[in-house]
């Protein structure tokens, strides 16, 4: 799938899942490179499946999604979070798997999403 069709695809699942009202929103294997500024809007959001695309950065306004609790973000090449998604009150269940993740570094992951979000937390006090 080109890049372009993979952008429409996540937008017009997003736009479907903005006017559902839809709590789960699964764009995993679309080879996603960004993803779309109007996933922002979707502050109903409970699970969020972005696994096995081509990631390499996330929105740091994927904070707003304050409603999410799962967030699968498996097979990526992400090297860095936003440190945003600390503030995620709700969220239980991250999926970091096969990313080239340095912040937050590999001993924090291994310790699980508790220990995650709590780095994200402190990292967003400090800056």
């Amino acid at each position: 799938m080109s890049e372009r069709s993979a952008t429409r695809d996540a937008e017009r699942r997003i736009n479907i899942a903005k006017r559902e009202g839809a709590v789960e929103l699964d764009l995993s294997g679309l080879e996603l490179r960004n993803l779309p500024y109007t996933i922002n809007q979707l502050t109903q959001l409970q699970s969020l499946n972005l696994s096995n695309n081509r990631l390499a950065t996330l929105l740091n306004s994927l904070g707003r999604l304050i409603q999410l609790q799962s967030l699968d973000l498996h097979n990526n090449r992400l090297t860095a979070l936003p440190h945003a998604l600390g503030q995620l009150p709700q969220l239980q269940s991250l999926n970091l798997r096969n990313n080239p993740l340095s912040d937050p570094p590999p001993d924090v992951i291994e310790q699980g999403t508790e220990a995650v979000l709590a780095y994200l937390r402190a990292a967003t006090k400090t800056s």
